[in-house]
């Protein structure tokens, strides 16, 4: 009799168990036995190997680097709990007036499962992107934004944050881009521009005009190794018009076709 109804305990325990295991994330629910059981949440530790670094969001004030290069670190964390996730980043900057030729690019970098990747974009007075990962560092670099002058940081100041959140937090409104320093290519010369991670179109202008009718003079190639893919009249690109680059693209060439030297801007369009 004994052994007959620890059978029937054990039926039924195991049935509690499955009807719970089979629901776990609902957040009440009834077992076998008529009992409600409550979903039980997945905690953050606060201690031990998988603690989250809790760097949430940080900035830096300071005087801008003297040099070309330099690497000023914004955010670091290194263990988000868990596997990986979708991560909102926003960045942000002082509108105060930048210093002479001296300017920053993000560079962010990100990973999961042991991998990592990096790219580069605009730090503009508000970026916001999502990626997927568990490890993440931004930092600045510093650039000179035009290429026919040194860079000149003149002791000026610079403010720039970051913050990051679980999830995305929507789609912007524009894309991420890359802008490369000014660039003056010479009568019928050309200046060659390796493509960045991530991009998905190029925009060339006129230094000092954005005018659809100005005539650029100016032909874009578009190279996959030492493979000519496409050629295009960069007036394909007044105003801001995007050219989209071809499959897997890894340079551009700027040929340069009027008998005068013409400055250029050339911005990147990513996929992000």
């Amino acid at each position: 009799m004994t052994k007959a109804l620890l059978v029937v305990l054990v039926f039924l325990l195991n049935a509690c168990t499955l009807e719970t295991m089979q629901n776990p994330d609902d957040d009440l629910q009834k077992n076998a036995c008529g009992h409600v059981v409550h979903a039980t949440p997945v905690l953050e530790p606060t201690t031990g190997a998988w603690v989250n670094d809790n760097t949430w969001g940080d900035q830096f004030t300071g005087v801008m680097p003297q040099s070309e290069g330099k690497q000023v670190q914004i955010l670091k964390n290194s263990r988000f709990y868990g596997p990986p996730k979708v991560h909102s980043i926003n960045l942000f900057r002082s509108d105060a007036r930048l210093p002479e030729n001296a300017d920053v690019h993000a560079r962010i970098t990100y990973g999961g499962g042991g991998v990592s990747n990096e790219f580069f974009c605009d730090w503009n007075q508000g970026v916001q992107l999502a990626l997927v990962c568990n490890t993440l560092t931004i930092a600045a670099v510093t650039y000179a934004p035009s290429s026919n002058a040194n860079y000149n940081a003149a002791d000026g100041q610079i403010f720039l944050g970051a913050m990051i959140a679980e999830g995305s937090a929507g789609v912007r409104g524009y894309p991420l881009t890359l802008t490369e320093p000014v660039v003056t290519i010479a009568a019928a010369g050309n200046a060659l521009f390796d493509v960045p991670d991530f991009a998905v179109a190029v925009r060339v202008r006129l230094f000092q005009s954005d005018d659809p009718t100005t005539p650029t003079g100016v032909n874009i190639d578009q190279i996959i190794g030492s493979l000519l893919a496409t050629t295009n009249d960069a007036q394909v690109c007044a105003a801001g018009r995007d050219l989209p680059l071809v499959g897997a693209v890894d340079q551009i060439q700027l040929f340069n076709t009027t008998g005068a030297g013409v400055t250029l801007v050339v911005q990147w369009v990513l996929g992000l």
